[in-house]
Formats: structure tokens, sequence, C-alpha cells
């Protein structure tokens, strides 16, 4: 998915987040997210890749936490 929420309000955006970790936790089907929000990607995810700018290449590889990952609001994670 490359930046399905980036066109939406913020209580909008939260809401489809909510929506999209209920339906993965559901499913445990593999998601690929792509934003350029870091908030946005630490919410959502479990691994969060950085990327280079041109040429675009992977630079590092993080582990989210379980105690992070699957927050439902942005909030919680820039506590992280």
């Amino acid at each position: 998915m490359d930046e399905p929420f980036a066109a939406l309000d913020a209580q909008t955006r939260e809401t489809l987040q909510g929506e999209l970790l209920r339906i993965w936790r559901a499913t445990g089907k593999t998601i690929v997210f792509i934003t350029h929000g870091i908030g946005e990607a630490i919410v959502l995810g479990q691994r969060v890749a950085v990327m280079t700018s041109r040429p675009g290449r992977i630079k590092q590889v993080f582990d989210i936490p379980d105690v992070v990952c699957g927050a439902v609001t942005s909030e919680k994670c820039y506590n992280f």
C-alpha cells in the first residue's frame, strides 16, 4: 500500500489505521505499507525500513517492540 492515508484528515486516518490493524490481527497477512510518516510507520509496523533518497535503497531496518507496535494513536509512539 503506497501512502493510502496521506490525503485523509487526522481523525479519519486514525480510524483507518485502527481498522487496518484489526484486519491484520484477524488475518495474519503480511502488509507492505509505504509512508513518509515516521509516527505512522512505528504505529502500524513490526519492522520499519528507512530508505535513502535517489537511488532508493534500504539504509536500515528497525524492529518495533510489541509494546509500541499496534498502538492505535500516533501520540503513543512518539513517547517511544
